[in-house]
């Protein structure tokens, strides 16, 4: 309630919903209306208006902050109490364990309402006589893993056999054919995946941007695997082909990168031919202005594609990787500090310092130790060669979340990755044990 005629003051009660980072996922807010306004002395004997906000529906791990306040600058008075907050929790009408093919555990399942369907999910309902799953086409035991007719198409050595003998990576929708791709999810996802990671490593190589190389990637497997004239049903491939396939899509991004690395122009200090246009005119050939983070800097990891994606930047370590920690880190050229973070945050990159230069380039220093960069400010200027910081491990909420290591990325005016070799051709790979 409040106690001002005419005028309805900005007052109310809200909510601010946050993921686990702290990062905002949604907020709502409910304003007082005319309906709440009092008169009189004895306002707090009136009825007060009931603020509700709407339903707000919880979707992942995080926190919820309700307020009540009264933002307005025209000094009305405002009454908010009696704030109160329902939980509403859904009820789990069914949860069990399974051993390995498909057999509920004794004393592992939770059934507060019936549910047909099994290990398999919608392709498999219990039947009530047997009690087994019951396929389209046979009847499956998960005490032994097996079926109990035997197999029309004798797809593997045993025409018992159920789902290649793994039911927890293989799927039969009807009891006839079990493979890893007769799932069409699975199916155009493993091509989508395939097609991006391929895309993502040929982007890489020739110094364009790996998100796009990536979608285009992505885009390309999905017209595969729906354009393709094979009956997938009868296609068997196990999750170590899968695997070997998906080494061999990276193997050929890094193939491709090292082909780009090496086909330089006659006069160029080490700077990739497709990288010339992304660095400032009058540093082309100028590499030798910057300095390297640390003296005896070998690469750990490089840049480029790596597993299931790309590395944005290049892992430093020293040649003796074991002292590397605590390592003084230098800044590899006059700039700006222009973000600066010392307290961990929750962000893999962990205490971190970004510097730009004067042509704007961006050198991002990654993993430092915590309380190593707390001499800096933001919007320091520093000069080439400065302390900036010490080599750690720091990332997400722990100061030791890595090995001791520095990730050094260099991003363009337009805040796009560039290789660090355009800029320090004389780095070189931590010489294999």
């Amino acid at each position: 309630m409040w106690d001002q005629p005419k005028h309805v003051p900005q007052a109310g009660l809200g909510y601010l919903l946050f993921d686990h980072n702290l990062d905002v996922l949604n907020q709502g807010w409910v304003n007082v209306s005319q309906q709440a306004q009092v008169q009189g002395e004895d306002a707090l004997s009136q009825p007060f208006e009931r603020l509700a906000l709407d339903e707000i529906v919880i979707e992942q791990t995080g926190f919820i902050y309700f307020f009540v306040a009264n933002y307005d600058k025209r000094n009305i008075t405002v009454f908010l109490d009696d704030l109160q907050v329902t939980h509403q929790t859904t009820d789990v009408v069914y949860a069990a364990d399974y051993y390995p093919h498909g057999e509920v555990m004794d004393g592992r399942k939770l059934e507060q309402a019936s549910y047909r369907y099994g290990y398999q999910g919608a392709f498999a309902e219990q039947d009530d006589e047997t009690g087994l799953a019951s396929f389209q086409l046979r009847q499956y035991d998960s005490r032994i893993g097996r079926w109990t007719t035997p197999d029309p198409y004798n797809q593997y050595w045993s025409p018992y056999l159920g789902m290649g003998n793994a039911p927890n990576m293989m799927i039969d929708p009807d009891g006839e054919w079990s493979g890893a791709f007769s799932s069409p999810f699975i199916r155009y996802g493993a091509f989508a995946a395939g097609g991006a990671i391929a895309g993502a490593g040929v982007a890489a190589a020739l110094g364009k941007d790996p998100k796009r190389g990536a979608l285009i990637g992505a885009g390309v497997g999905l017209l595969v695997a729906g354009g393709l004239s094979i009956d997938w049903n009868n296609v068997d491939i196990s999750s170590n082909t899968v695997a070997r396939l998906t080494s061999r899509a990276m193997t050929l991004g890094n193939t491709a990168r090292t082909i780009a690395r090496e086909n330089r122009l006659p006069d160029d200090p080490g700077l990739p031919t497709s990288e010339l246009n992304e660095l400032p005119s009058d540093r082309r050939w100028q590499n030798s202005d910057y300095i390297l983070p640390f003296e005896d800097a070998v690469v750990s990891s490089d840049w480029g594609p790596r597993g299931f994606g790309i590395h944005n930047g290049s892992d430093i370590v020293r040649t003796d990787r074991n002292n590397t920690a605590g390592t003084p880190i230098r800044s590899v050229s006059d700039g700006t500090v222009v973000r600066l973070i010392q307290e961990l945050d929750g962000q893999k990159a962990g205490i971190r310092v970004r510097i730009q230069d004067e042509n704007g380039l961006q050198f991002n220093y990654f993993h430092m130790q915590g309380g190593s960069n707390d001499h800096l400010r933001l919007g320091q200027q520093v000069n080439q060669g400065d302390v900036i910081g010490r080599v750690g491990g720091s990332g997400y909420y722990d100061l030791n979340s890595f090995t001791p290591h520095l990730h050094y990325e260099i991003w363009n005016a337009n805040n796009q990755r560039i290789s660090p070799y355009a800029l320090h051709p004389e780095l070189i790979p931590l010489p294999r044990r």
